[in-house]
């Protein structure tokens, strides 16, 4: 590209450029650099004249011919390798990346499946997501790469077809795993797809517009006031306010054990987190026994766990905390129904888990008279796009809503 500046004992800025004056033994563009005055004293006026005098010299070069020279000796290069046989999809892509390189001056960018969906994977890690989503994002890479073989993954991005998507989800459905996991399994190949899309990497993504996998849904029971109460006295060290917090305030596993002091202030009855399935921030009032048990708490600093002991350990796996959970249950004496899934890889599911204890919640509310959208406020279901910010007003009248929850 053309650039200017000014010499010494000049008041005019000189353009400086190159133009193309042949090819070299290796089939590489020479090029000389040139120099001249645009007779202008300004920047602007001088880069405007510098441009067309590179355009200019570069047409009387022959720069077109040049180029055209270099396309034909990559083609009969090309046409020898297939007339010996040994043009292949590796050697085809070499010369598509050179024909690119002359025309716009950078190489041709291509990925083969697994190189591509392992760069999406790296993506998304940098962007900040949560450690456990991509975790869940490579399980599901992992298990697509699994399906195919290792010709197949090192075959061009945009040959992948609808086909090879439609087998993994089958495979998926035969397994037993449940119709959730399985449409979250598409999903996120379809993202990772749509990426490639968006940057001109493939023509269509063949992972849009798949068909939802459906299901009867599993009706998750709740737990009796009763029963809450067992499971508390049954749990030990923090377990107990984890508890607490699960029928209390309807939060999730993992938002609990993840809390910091930071995040409650006892003294106004208020908790603020931000909500990791959501990325939204939520404000949640505190039921008087969760403020009486927070008070008998030792807090080292702001930034210390509310939970140390279970702070940061995974929720789902054999040694996750809803396993943990389980136990608790098991040693209370309580159990759900057991729903048995199909399949080798399919989960048998418990219509009682820690997640009912927000069922549990919402429950608790609806039966004090709490209206639907006092109810949706405090669990974060009102508005998923958005901050809840709420006034004086409002912060009473979804104090007072929590308060009505019996105590156990």
């Amino acid at each position: 590209m053309a650039s200017v500046a000014r010499q010494k004992g000049s008041d005019f800025y000189y353009a400086f450029y190159r133009v193309p004056v042949g090819i070299g033994e290796n089939g590489e563009t020479r090029w000389k650099l040139l120099k001249k005055s645009t007779r202008k004293l300004k920047y602007d006026d001088a880069m405007v004249e510098a441009k067309a005098l590179e355009t200019n010299a570069r047409a009387k070069a022959g720069a077109g011919d040049i180029k055209a020279k270099q396309y034909l000796r990559i083609l009969e290069d090309a046409h020898g390798n297939a007339l010996k046989g040994t043009l292949n999809q590796a050697t085809a892509t070499a010369y598509l990346s050179r024909i690119m390189e002359i025309a716009i001056g950078l190489p041709l960018v291509s990925y083969t499946i697994e190189s591509w969906f392992r760069e999406w994977l790296g993506y998304k890690s940098s962007i900040n997501r949560s450690a456990g989503t991509i975790v869940r994002y490579t399980g599901v890479v992992e298990s697509f790469l699994n399906t195919l073989s290792q010709e197949r993954r090192a075959s061009p991005l945009g040959t992948l077809g609808m086909n090879e998507l439609v087998a993994f989800q089958k495979a998926n459905k035969e397994a037993g795993k449940s119709s959730t996991t399985v449409n979250l399994a598409i999903k996120t190949l379809s993202m990772a797809l749509n990426r490639a899309l968006e940057l001109g990497l493939i023509k269509t993504n063949p992972a849009k517009g798949f068909d939802k996998v459906t299901s009867s849904k599993m009706k998750k029971d709740v737990f009796e006031p009763g029963q809450v109460a067992k499971l508390r006295d049954t749990a030990s060290g923090d377990w107990k306010g984890v508890i607490l917090f699960g029928y209390y305030t309807g939060m999730r596993l993992g938002d609990i054990t993840g809390l910091s002091w930071s995040n409650v202030d006892i003294q106004c009855e208020w908790l603020t987190f931000v909500d990791r399935k959501t990325s939204k921030q939520l404000q949640i009032p505190l039921h008087p026994m969760v403020t009486r048990y927070l008070k008998e708490q030792v807090r080292p600093s702001d930034n210390s766990a509310v939970f140390p002991s279970v702070h940061g350990k995974a929720t789902s796996g054999r040694s996750g905390l809803s396993t943990s959970f389980a136990t608790i249950m098991r040693n209370a004496g309580i159990s759900g129904k057991q729903i048995k899934a199909g399949g080798v890889e399919g989960r048998s599911r418990n219509t009682l888990t820690f997640h009912s204890l927000r069922h549990s919640f919402t429950s608790a509310l609806a039966n004090a008279g709490v209206p639907a959208e006092t109810r949706q406020k405090i669990t974060g279901h009102l508005d998923n796009k958005t901050h809840q910010i709420y006034t004086h007003h409002d912060k009473q009248t979804l104090k007072n809503a929590v308060d009505l929850i019996p105590t156990i």
